[in-house]
């Protein structure tokens, strides 16, 4: 018996996949994180560090800060609605 995964729903019905199928994504994605984690070290913590500043910043601006100006309240609810349309 397989078991399935419920991905998303749809107008017509839910699309599943096979428990095996999302089982095989993560490991696939573990293997391609680790393997240049492993072989180039300095180049994944230089690419690791650039991700987390540029989040931490766009964390501390745009979520943490309660008395934002009305332009980067205002730019930032476009780049929103862009993302959510497509």
């Amino acid at each position: 018996m397989t078991e399935y995964v419920k991905v998303y729903s749809v107008r017509d019905g839910d699309v599943q996949l096979p428990l095996v199928v999302p089982i095989l994504y993560c490991i696939t994605l573990m293997i391609i994180v680790l393997i240049p984690l492993v072989t180039k070290p300095r180049e994944s913590a230089i690419g690791l560090a650039v991700m987390l500043s540029t989040g931490l910043v766009y964390y501390l601006l745009v979520i943490t800060w309660t008395s934002k100006p009305a332009l980067l309240v205002n730019t930032t609810g476009r780049l929103r609605g862009l993302v959510l349309r497509s």
